[in-house]
């Protein structure tokens, strides 16, 4: 994928946000003026985020049909007679497979290929992006900033937590609480929202969503990881090595995810 030749601009209410992709200008379908006013209503109750999120939330699985985690659909293009999706998870559910399975609201299975990986690139965020086709129109999540965070916002995240039960089962999960930092700058691996949510494994790559509905950034680590020894790395430190100087209480009780404004900044180099 040559991520050079076209750069679209989507309008989804972050000023200046720009989506690198290989199609025609003319192709790319964005939510319309109406939904976009509609997602924009102040004061939504957790029922009405939890239908929204569930609608833009896909669960990704392995080839073998095991689930692997979470994704979220962030933009649609013209494709033959139907659509091609692009699903926005976490590196660390596709890991270093290219063939997937994409599982979506109403319960269709359909392929997917990993189309860039941006833990490959020089950023190194802990994010993929995923294309799948299909017939059906689904919903996309609208995107916010998260730039306009502050501590105590009401936030959701969602998700498909990993279950004893089959793949075939919903199992999805939708899960109120607060942010409690945003961090100036980005940890390793991007991470730079945190917020009181349980986040359960299988819901990395899920939305982190604001009370306007607006899609905020990318589940990608539970609270309370497991401790790390000597010679390996702590994981709460900036890009530059430097150690986030917030109380490590704080650090280990919040679950974290990834600026959604990084599917701006897709790197020049292919996956």
């Amino acid at each position: 994928m040559n991520w050079r030749l076209v750069t679209i601009v989507i309008c989804i209410g972050i000023a200046g946000f720009q989506l690198p992709l290989e199609t025609p200008i003319s192709k790319v379908s964005a939510q319309t003026s109406a939904q976009k006013q509609a997602e924009r209503r102040t004061g939504l109750t957790k029922e009405e985020m939890c239908y929204l999120a569930e609608s833009i939330t896909v669960r990704v699985l392995s080839t073998d049909r095991l689930a692997q985690g979470s994704g979220t659909l962030v933009y649609k293009q013209v494709q033959g007679q139907g659509w091609r999706y692009g699903v926005l998870t976490n590196a660390h559910v596709v890991l270093e497979k290219n063939s997937l399975i994409i599982q979506t609201q109403d319960d269709r299975l359909y392929p997917a290929e990993v189309i860039h990986s941006f833990a490959r690139s020089s950023s190194g965020d802990d994010l993929a992006l995923l294309q799948f086709d299909s017939p059906v129109t689904y919903n996309l999540a609208m995107l916010g900033a998260s730039s306009s965070l502050k501590s105590g916002d009401s936030v959701l995240s969602a998700g498909f937590p990993l279950l004893a039960e089959p793949s075939s089962s919903r199992g999805f999960a939708c899960m109120a609480g607060s942010v409690s930092l945003v961090l100036d700058r980005e940890m390793r691996q991007g991470y730079q929202i945190g917020y009181y949510v349980d986040v359960q494994k299988g819901m990395s790559g899920g939305p982190l969503i604001n009370s306007q509905g607006e899609v905020v950034g990318i589940n990608g680590k539970h609270s309370h990881p497991l401790p790390f020894g000597t010679g390996n790395q702590n994981p709460y430190e900036y890009k530059d090595g430097t150690l986030v100087s917030q109380s490590r209480e704080l650090l280990e009780s919040s679950s974290w995810a990834i600026p959604i404004e990084r599917l701006g900044q897709t790197q020049q180099e292919s996956p």
